[in-house]
């Protein structure tokens, strides 16, 4: 089998991959997992020029601490051409349809990871032994939790434990000690809360358990088709909300989409700064919302998103 791993890195995220990202995916479970179990992995970072000779050395550095595994890692940098003139926006749909094409001919799923995404230990391996499977998509739940809150957490964590992994349990411990405003609002045991237009509803089942309901998760592996280039290529582009509403929508309509309902199974969370949580990311508050698991966008894959809960499990971070 083999797998692709990407991840899009430009501006400030080259910066954060090497404190977030590849950290994350360098851990036991993920990519030397895959390597040491006989997985082909191709790791390509997408950037810009004025990042490219930076990366490259990240990317060096990346495929010698990993030159002892049974299979080495297949690594490259990928720049896009002409980005000055793209938005970001482009800039994603660029790095996604190019992805596409190269799963198609190569016949492997795909992980897409922005540059501050930190995934869980196990995570990457239960996604590709799940995702051997051609032909699915997977969705997991992701959190966004305070940049600041979140590197304070992980250096009392290094400091404690080195470079011990992070499991998914207790990166959920992390995660909830650290969650943006409106994902701390969306707590549906509170009379008032904001899980009305955030789509996710959390229901504390006991000290270390969660339930939540959750219209849009995130897709995370992957396998392409052709019919999703062509998706992309007509929708995608200035248009972000596509890849959560219309991507889900087009692949639970091909049966093709998987929701992994337990954070044990997979789970990653994404610094944000509090400038732009608050600005891109913040709801109101309403009352009458106990128990709510309601959502305002009342489409067809929301509603197929809402017949399942995810259980959500944590353990002390520093235990």
């Amino acid at each position: 089998m083999k797998v692709r791993l990407s991840v899009g890195a430009w501006k400030s995220g080259a910066d954060d991959v090497t404190r977030f990202c590849l950290p994350s995916l360098l851990q036991d479970e993920n990519v030397p997992w895959l390597l040491d179990n006989g997985v082909d992995v191709a790791f390509t970072v997408y950037t810009i020029a004025s990042d490219a000779q930076h990366l490259a050395a990240v990317v060096e550095s990346t495929v010698k601490k990993l030159a002892s595994a049974a299979r080495a890692l297949s690594a490259r940098i990928e720049v896009i051409q002409n980005a000055e003139q793209m938005t970001p926006s482009s800039l994603k749909h660029h790095w996604i349809v190019r992805e596409c094409e190269a799963g198609i001919r190569e016949r492997s799923p795909i992980l897409l990871s922005g540059a501050d995404g930190f995934w869980g230990n196990g995570t990457i391996a239960n996604l590709a032994a799940y995702c051997h499977k051609p032909g699915i998509v997977t969705g997991a739940v992701y959190m966004r939790v305070d940049r600041a809150g979140f590197e304070q957490l992980l250096d009392r964590y290094r400091t404690a434990h080195g470079d011990r992994p992070i499991s998914n349990a207790k990166l959920v411990d992390v995660g909830l000690r650290c969650a943006i405003p409106s994902l701390r609002e969306s707590d549906a045991d509170n009379d008032t809360n904001s899980s009305f237009h955030t789509g996710g509803s959390w229901r504390r089942l006991d000290e270390r358990l969660h339930g939540l309901v959750v219209q849009l998760p995130s897709q995370t592996m992957f396998w392409p088709e052709r019919s999703d280039i062509d998706f992309l290529n007509v929708y995608s582009e200035g248009r972000p909300e596509s890849l959560d509403h219309m991507w889900q929508a087009k692949l639970i309509a091909e049966g093709r989409w998987r929701v992994m309902a337990s954070t044990d199974l997979a789970f990653l969370v994404e610094p944000t700064p509090a400038d732009v949580a608050a600005r891109q990311h913040s709801y109101p508050c309403e009352s009458g919302r106990l128990y709510n698991d309601d959502f305002y966008a009342t489409l067809p894959h929301t509603l197929a998103n809402r017949c399942g809960v995810i259980s959500v499990r944590s353990e002390p971070f520093l235990d």
